[in-house]
């Protein structure tokens, strides 16, 4: 007898399969063009939602060996917000670094020791600003008790 969950047991497998092919893929086009995908936050998304998270740590253990890989692996979970107040007529624009995402597949404690160890003067220009980006909010998180989830819910971190 066929089980009553066997489409959606199908479909899960099927999902995830296609979740690993991405992966692969998104590894490969960085690798032919020299860019990082930015497709990687949703891919990990979906492989932490769908399939085993310790897959997705796994994944990005292998992806994110060196302090340059680390680096724009944190970098592609930076994303900016804007906002204005009343009168103003700037719009202010800050760079906030996604905590649950993240946490999805990173210790944010094993990861604030380890931007902590590495050596602005062995990063880009880009590599420094994530870097700081990153260790500031991590430590703000920190210090102030927060979740992830609360941090990402916060509307008005100064960065």
């Amino acid at each position: 007898m066929i089980s009553p969950d066997a489409p959606i047991q199908n479909a899960s497998e099927d999902t995830l399969g296609r979740v690993s092919f991405a992966a692969m893929l998104t590894k490969a086009i960085a690798g032919v063009t020299g860019e990082d995908s930015f497709v990687l936050p949703a891919i990990i998304f979906i492989w932490t939602t769908w399939g085993r998270e310790e897959n997705a740590r796994l994944y990005v253990g292998r992806i994110a060996r060196s302090d340059r890989e680390i680096v724009d692996l944190v970098n592609r979970f930076i994303y900016q917000t804007h906002s204005a107040g009343g009168g103003e007529r700037v719009v202010r624009v800050r760079n906030k670094l996604s905590m649950k995402g993240l946490s999805s597949v990173l210790d944010l404690d094993d990861l604030r020791r380890r931007l902590q160890g590495i050596d602005p003067g062995t990063l880009d220009a880009e590599g420094r600003d994530v870097l700081k980006i990153a260790l500031k909010q991590l430590t703000a998180m920190k210090e102030k008790g927060m979740t992830p989830e609360q941090f990402d819910a916060s509307r008005f971190f100064e960065d």
